[in-house]
């Protein structure tokens, strides 16, 4: 309308048609995707592969308190999957020892979100291994502490149908916000594996990083940065900490007329159950429509059951039946309605009251017969043309029916809406508090919406995840053997939810900021070895390029070598040499030339020996394939020891903690650490890129002088057996 082209991204979307969408005005698409997208871009061998050329300069996110926090603990990873059998036997032994372990041989700290071996624990990996200490540093046994922490955390702190599925002999990680299976994604470190053993399923290779990114620093590459959300207010203080942005409420579209009732409180978790029933079964009799959200699938699944046996007909929304999400949430506000929903399903949905009368109308379609293809067609209203003419007479007469039907349907909605209107709208009902008072106001958000009237009612109690943890001394109070079948509204219980809430969103505030002062680190190297990568995607003349590194790394080494040795002779020139660029056996260097040369004569003759053996190689092949070849085994090159250096900060974020034992600070050993392994992986680069191209150029000399005198050897024998 405004004359700007717009476009869309998604998973598994031709390259050409990327390249349009990005190319667009305004490009659409999920955070994950335009993640991913640049991860790879920063892996072509060719720039025209890249889907994405232009600046980024403005990104709008939506349900920005999504994206920036709570997925700020995931970070994007694009890995390449290994098999290695003795690794994941390994796996397996050290999954059916912990499997003999109980809680007291653990350390859990559920703030942080850690757990470690008790001194009971200790003593039995010590007894199983045969070792006297297993923190000794010796790489026996970190080898045995990293197969081990994997497990005890597979096995105490990640469970069944709460933070992951098993489906189809696949286990499928739960995101703990949305209650959505995320297909795809792996834990990373071997944890995925450490379950699959946990679970007794096939254990499928672990994943080499290749590139990673968190959502914050992707979009921390835009000039500017906006977003929205319902529920951003409770995270004012980290958009302005972390991302400098500012909190705007707008006041709603309409007068909220959304009843939000205090929290009932009980002692018991299973007469808390009981009381929620009769308040779902209480609506239900009266047509009121009701939503529940629920903590975990485990939660969902048995209160579903406890609905079948008061025989009131409901719906359950989870990571199990994620494929039923928009028919279930778009007939949540149908009268009579009860919906069972993990955590925020449907988020950002209007639900309507009375129904959907477009969902509906789909649904009668598809029991007419009708493809899919059409129904979205005559949905849309897109002018749907087919080149065969029984496909247009089934659009034609799928939009007569479609019409036909909307107008009954939206009739018999708007007829459910006044009677839903009257009963007080969209019932919504908490089963317990979240951590995050923002997670709890996304699920009240599903009710009044554009004025609509509704309600909103969470039931606590002492034995919930929340207060058991964290508030365990109401527990122990003397109210509770008078008021153990009670319900209960007091301000104290409700000071002491909202007191724990704070607390827990200070912590995981607290971790999300610790988490990216260290991700910072490697953000700026990731930009800046990403600025020197495209650098060799873009140079027009990488030939000389190589010879000027060639240069450069023949000084560093001899200069080295000089320095390394007492007596400078041919041997240490040599061994020098061919320790970094030369092949072994090569001896370049003769005593004769060492008493001739002085050491800027001696740099001078190895780099002409080194450039005159790749000028052969070229009149040898094809030039243009032979830069295409430097290129590619330049990109190759610094893409290993990409790898590598995110393989060793990896592995020192786990440790790094330990330098407190040492009075060291640890982000401070982490940053020095970075430094210097990204130093050392420079060089590393320049000696590695050096030494393969002069070793493949010499390879090729030396096969074609071979072929030559076999060449000569043929024709000379040939010659012979004339004469």
């Amino acid at each position: 309308f405004l004359g700007l082209s717009v476009g869309l991204v998604y998973h598994g979307q031709k390259s050409d048609e990327k390249k349009m969408s990005y190319n667009a005005d305004i490009t659409y698409g999920t955070s994950s995707e335009f993640g991913f997208d640049y991860l790879r871009d920063n892996m072509v061998f060719d720039k025209s592969a890249k889907v994405c050329t232009r600046q980024r300069n403005f990104a709008i996110i939506d349900e920005a308190d999504n994206v920036l926090i709570d997925e700020a603990q995931t970070p994007l990873i694009i890995s390449q999957m290994q098999e290695n059998a003795e690794h994941e036997k390994k796996v397996v032994s050290t999954a059916e020892l912990v499997a003999t372990f109980d809680e007291g041989d653990v350390k859990i700290n559920e703030e942080e979100n850690s757990i470690f071996l008790s001194d009971k624990g200790i003593e039995k990996v010590q007894e199983h291994y045969s070792i006297k200490n297993i923190y000794d540093g010796r790489r026996e046994s970190v080898n045995i502490l990293y197969y081990i922490n994997n497990a005890i955390r597979a096995k105490f702190m990640l469970q069944k149908d709460v933070n992951y599925i098993v489906k189809d002999g696949k286990v499928l990680i739960v995101d703990e916000r949305t209650g959505r299976a995320m297909e795809g994604r792996r834990f990373s470190n071997g944890l995925h594996q450490a379950l699959e053993a946990k679970e007794g399923l096939k254990i499928n290779g672990d994943g080499r990083t290749l590139a990673t990114i968190t959502h914050q620093n992707y979009f921390g590459l835009y000039n500017k940065l906006a977003g929205m959300t319902g529920t951003a207010k409770s995270a004012e203080e980290e958009f302005k900490g972390i991302f400098r942005l500012n909190v705007v409420q707008i006041p709603s579209h309409l007068p909220l007329q959304r009843k939000d009732n205090k929290d009932f409180f009980f002692f018991k978790q299973d007469v808390k159950f009981q009381a929620i029933c009769d308040d779902i079964e209480s609506c239900y009799k009266t047509g009121q429509p009701v939503l529940i959200g629920t903590q975990s699938i485990e939660e969902s699944e048995k209160l579903s059951k406890m609905l079948e046996e008061r025989g009131i007909p409901h719906n359950v929304l989870n990571a199990k039946e994620e494929a039923k999400e928009a028919s279930i949430i778009s007939d949540a506000g149908a009268k009579g309605a009860v919906t069972i929903s993990t955590n925020m399903a449907g988020r950002g949905t209007d639900i309507k009251l009375g129904g959907n009368a477009e969902y509906m109308t789909k649904v009668k379609l598809q029991r007419k017969g009708y493809s899919e293809d059409i129904i979205e067609a005559v949905s849309r209203n897109s002018g749907y043309k087919a080149s065969d003419i029984l496909r247009q007479e089934e659009y034609n007469q799928a939009k007569k029916d479609y019409e036909f039907f909307l107008k009954i349907y939206k009739q018999e909605v708007e007829k459910q809406k006044v009677e839903v209107v009257k009963l007080g709208g969209l019932k919504v009902i908490g089963t317990s508090r979240n951590s995050s008072r923002r997670v709890d106001n996304q699920l009240i958000g599903r009710s009044g919406r554009q004025g609509d009237p509704g309600s909103s009612v969470f039931y606590v109690s002492a034995e919930d995840d929340l207060l058991s943890i964290h508030a365990n001394t109401l527990n122990q109070t003397r109210l509770i053997n008078l008021y153990e079948h009670d319900k209960i509204d007091w301000a104290i219980f409700t000071k002491a939810i909202k007191s724990t809430q704070e607390t827990l969103e200070a912590v995981s505030y607290g971790i999300r900021k610790n988490n990216l002062r260290y991700d910072s680190i490697l953000s700026l190297q990731r930009r800046d070895f990403y600025k020197q990568r495209n650098k060799v995607l873009d140079d027009e003349n990488i030939e000389k390029t190589i010879f000027e590194l060639m240069k450069s790394e023949i000084g560093y080494v001899l200069d080295d070598a000089y320095e390394s040795v007492e007596e400078y002779d041919c041997k240490a020139v040599n061994n020098a040499l061919e320790h970094s660029i030369l092949p072994q056996g090569t001896n370049l260097i003769t005593p004769q030339l060492l008493q001739m040369f002085t050491m800027e004569d001696l740099k001078k003759f190895v780099y002409e020996f080194a450039k005159d053996t790749l000028d052969k190689a070229k009149q040898i092949n094809d030039k243009n394939r032979i830069m295409i070849d430097y290129r590619v085994q330049y990109l190759n090159v610094m893409d290993k020891n990409w790898v590598e250096y995110l393989e060793t900060m990896e592995r020192s974020k786990e440790t790094i903690g330990l330098v407190t034992y040492a009075q060291e600070d640890p982000f401070i050993s982490y940053q020095t650490q970075a430094r210097r392994e990204y130093t050392g992986m420079v060089y590393d680069i320049r000696s590695d890129i050096v030494s393969k191209v002069i070793k493949d150029a010499l390879e090729t000399v030396k096969e074609d002088e071979h072929k030559a005198n076999a060449q000569k050897e043929t024709t000379k024998k040939y010659d012979d057996e004339r004469e």
